[in-house]
């Protein structure tokens, strides 16, 4: 589809820390995040927060400001690569 269109994918993954993630998911109080909240070790045993990238890829961590992250990923968006 990138070579129909002109264009190229680029892969921007926005990571946060563990203290974080764990605040917003029992924030939020969805169900399915219950079993997750039981055994969080293990939760973070089957899904890590930083796993390898395919080249080019970058990430971007959202305890920065929300005007840096977003001026971080449409310079990449643009340009393939941050300033």
């Amino acid at each position: 589809m990138t070579q129909s269109t002109n264009s190229q994918l680029r892969l921007i993954r926005c990571v946060t820390q563990e203290g974080t993630i764990k605040q917003r998911l029992e924030e939020r109080g969805y169900d399915r995040d219950k079993e997750k909240l039981r055994d969080w070790r293990g939760f973070m045993l089957r899904e890590p927060i930083r796993v390898p990238l395919p080249d080019g890829g970058i990430e971007i961590d959202t305890s920065q400001g929300l005007e840096q992250c977003v001026e971080l990923a449409l310079c990449f968006l643009k340009t393939g690569r941050i300033a």
